[in-house]
């Protein structure tokens, strides 16, 4: 993996972007980190891919008894805009007998995601965005996923999310009840989409891990702030 900064053991190195404390705008956070994301090279991709899924593995294992790991029902996504590419994840899932899930587009009520079963012999289509999603409407509720792997533009080491804008996972996730941690909601990024400091509105839905290829950020590392997720207060 190259030389990379463990952040769980307080070590910062280079490969970790600050945030200069005026660019705390989201607009301005976005373009940033997306541009360095997409500006990582083709090896540290496939090898960020790998790791990250043995950091999965890692969780998994540790969240899921022996007789559950290995029949999961997991929410993936297809990287888009050079987001950290899933496939070696996705491969793992299904050698395991676990079954993956992916998001598409609802039509109604907007701005939501159903997940439908994905499998290496699924026919695909494109969405208005152009991100490619399973051409069925055969779907699964969030509340019978094990897992939800999260994209996101930017994170911090509380566990904050930033991610497009669009709302969709936040308005999608809102009503299921976190108490139990079922699904399980796992942000996916590269090290270099670290920022000292995501801001967070109330509607935004938190995670229970952030995974990149050196670190895991933990439940004991994230803050949950108070939240009122009003569907209406979610832009």
């Amino acid at each position: 993996m190259g030389s990379r900064a463990n952040i769980c053991n307080g070590i910062l190195g280079s490969a970790f972007l600050m945030i200069r404390p005026q660019l705390t705008a989201k607009a301005d956070i976005r373009r940033l980190i997306r541009t360095r994301r997409r500006d990582i090279g083709a090896l540290e991709r496939q090898q960020a891919s790998l790791q990250v899924a043995q950091q999965l593995e890692t969780i998994f294992t540790t969240k899921f008894p022996s007789s559950k790991k290995h029949r999961l029902n997991v929410a993936a996504f297809i990287a888009q805009d050079g987001e950290l590419d899933l496939t070696a994840t996705i491969e793992r899932l299904w050698n395991k007998g676990s079954k993956v899930y992916l998001p598409k587009l609802r039509p109604l009520p907007p701005n939501r995601l159903w997940f439908t079963h994905y499998t290496s012999q699924s026919p695909m289509e494109h969405n208005r965005y152009g991100i490619p999603e399973p051409a069925t409407n055969q779907w699964i509720r969030p509340s019978r996923l094990d897992v939800v792997l999260m994209p996101l533009v930017a994170f911090d080491l509380t566990g904050r999310r930033l991610g497009m804008g669009g709302g969709f996972y936040d308005r999608t996730l809102a009503h299921l009840p976190r108490s139990a941690e079922i699904p399980l909601l796992i942000g996916v990024a590269f090290d270099q989409q670290q920022v000292t400091q995501v801001p967070v509105e109330k509607w935004d839905v938190p995670l229970n891990y952030v995974v990149t290829p050196s670190q895991i950020v933990t439940p004991s590392q994230i803050t949950t702030p108070k939240q009122n997720l009003s569907l209406k207060n979610i832009q």
